[in-house]
């Protein structure tokens, strides 16, 4: 990452700690980076800069105000965007997802959560095209690997069975790319945000609401996994599903093991937190 070092990027997500693992993850790879709560923000941000201050943006799709489809519209329909590579970033994304961030001109597409690996390998390419010459959007994007389907309910509750609650391994991601000091604070940020979604989550399918159980859901799944938790965010695949198509029964059945796997991985993520804290009062457990 050498070559694109000190390249400043735009990530834009209405969710605090999907903004703060970003910024994380970036900023250890040399990125400087400012942030956007929803799209009308990013748009306004954009516009605002001088030309070329941004090598690339990262786009969450679903956002309150101005959603990233609506924000690539807009700054698509500006000469001086038309190169600027923007990039989804979205959790459980369907196929009828990816067609419409390349109907709008997104260049591409990055699942959440998000993970070292995977964020580079994608982000990489655009910016060493931007640190030259992009061309034309339309012409430059490609096209995203169609997503896996969704597992059905009892595929997920069987799946969840198998696996542990909280995967350290999947938190080493921003245990090298971040602080200590400022790793613990975003753990603390991640479990008190988790619970309340939890409980919004369980309100709303008491509820029946179903966009509102459908859009929490969405949500906690695309922060989970940055946590070690990617067992309960694959739960939230087939409750998303379930909500949308109002399917009482499965959404029933998938609220009472999301509840499980949060208490578990919750639980699992504290002590692991402790340890981070005070690394001598663990040793020898």
């Amino acid at each position: 990452m050498d070559q694109t070092s000190g390249l400043r990027v735009l990530v834009v997500d209405d969710n605090e700690v999907n903004l703060q693992v970003a910024q994380g993850l970036l900023e250890a790879g040399g990125l400087q980076v400012d942030r956007a709560r929803n799209g009308a923000e990013a748009v306004d941000q954009l516009t605002r800069a001088a030309d070329h201050t941004y090598a690339a943006v990262l786009m969450d799709m679903q956002m309150p105000v101005m959603d990233g489809l609506s924000a690539t519209r807009a700054l698509r329909a500006l000469p001086r965007f038309e190169a600027l590579p923007i990039i989804a970033m979205t959790a459980n994304a369907t196929t009828a997802d990816m067609e419409r961030t390349r109907a709008c001109g997104m260049n591409d597409h990055i699942a959440k959560p998000l993970l070292e690996a995977p964020l580079w390998q994608t982000l990489s390419r655009w910016l060493a095209r931007s640190a030259s010459a992009l061309p034309a959007h339309h012409a430059a994007g490609t096209v995203p690997p169609p997503p896996a389907p969704e597992p059905s309910p009892t595929s997920a509750e069987a799946a969840a069975a198998q696996t542990p609650a909280f995967d350290v391994a999947l938190l080493q991601d921003l245990q090298e790319s971040i602080t200590t000091a400022r790793l613990l604070p975003l753990i603390a940020q991640f479990v008190q945000d988790c619970e309340r979604r939890v409980a919004r989550i369980t309100e709303a399918a008491q509820a029946r609401q179903w966009e509102a159980l459908r859009r929490q859901a969405h949500d906690l799944g695309g922060t989970a996994g940055s946590f070690g938790l990617s067992t309960l965010g694959e739960l939230t695949r087939p409750l998303e599903a379930a909500a949308k198509t109002q399917d009482a029964a499965a959404t029933d059945r998938c609220i009472a093991e999301l509840q499980q796997q949060a208490q578990q991985g919750l639980e699992q993520l504290r002590a692991h937190a402790q340890a981070l804290e005070n690394p001598a009062s663990h040793q020898g457990r």
